[in-house]
Parts: C-alpha cells; sequence; structure tokens
C-alpha cells in the first residue's frame, strides 16, 4: 500500500490534515494512506490549537522566510492560505498586499525542482 507524504501550509488548526488523515481508500479498516511530515501557520493561538489536536506545534512565522530545503520531501501540498486578498468584500480586494504573496509561495514551494 503506498503512503502519500503531505505538508500543511497556513495550517490554522488542521482541517485539511484531518480530511487527508481520515480518508479510507479500499476496506474502511485500512489506515490512511496519507501522512503529514510537515506544517507552517503563523497564528500562535491556531498552533496552540494544532498542537493540541495532533501532538506537535507548527512551524511559526513567515512562510517566505523559510528556506525551501527545510521542508520535506512530499507527494501533496495543501494550503488553507488567507482569502483576504482574493475577497469580494470590503477594502481588501483593492489592496492584495503580502498576503497575495502566499500563492508564490505555494507554487515556489510545489513546482520548483531545486526545492528538495
Amino acid at each position: 500500500m503506498a503512503c502519500y507524504r503531505f505538508i500543511e501550509l497556513f495550517a490554522g488548526i488542521g482541517g485539511f490534515r484531518v480530511g487527508l488523515e481520515t480518508v479510507t481508500v479500499g476496506e474502511a479498516s485500512e489506515p490512511s494512506r496519507f501522512k503529514c511530515v510537515w506544517a507552517s501557520e503563523m497564528d500562535k493561538f491556531a498552533r496552540k490549537s494544532y498542537e493540541a489536536n495532533f501532538g506537535h506545534t507548527p512551524q511559526g512565522g513567515d512562510i517566505t522566510i523559510v528556506p525551501v530545503a527545510n521542508i520535506p520531501e512530499h507527494e501533496i501540498l495543501t494550503a488553507g492560505f488567507p482569502c483576504q486578498p482574493f475577497s469580494s468584500v470590503g477594502a481588501s480586494k483593492r489592496d492584495m498586499g503580502a498576503k497575495s504573496l502566499t500563492v508564490i509561495v505555494i507554487v515556489t514551494v510545489s513546482v520548483n525542482p531545486d526545492c528538495r
């Protein structure tokens, strides 16, 4: 049985992780084929909740300064990236600011062949 490693960017409290780790393929008694190998979350309260949920704390701080070489090999990348830059509500749609860089981070981590 193949196991797929995944990382979570902008992990929040681990919603994508719960989804992947509870997926079963084939018989319901088979263990999950998905394993989280790394997570990142900037919000300190979300990191505390994540730790309570999974027993370890995600990487904190600004994801844009984490060296890509420090991110483990993985087959799947999940990202609950901030929606404010893309929202149609309020001033956020006019001023995308630094949060719009999250899409660039995701593309860099997922497609750059020199990442690993």
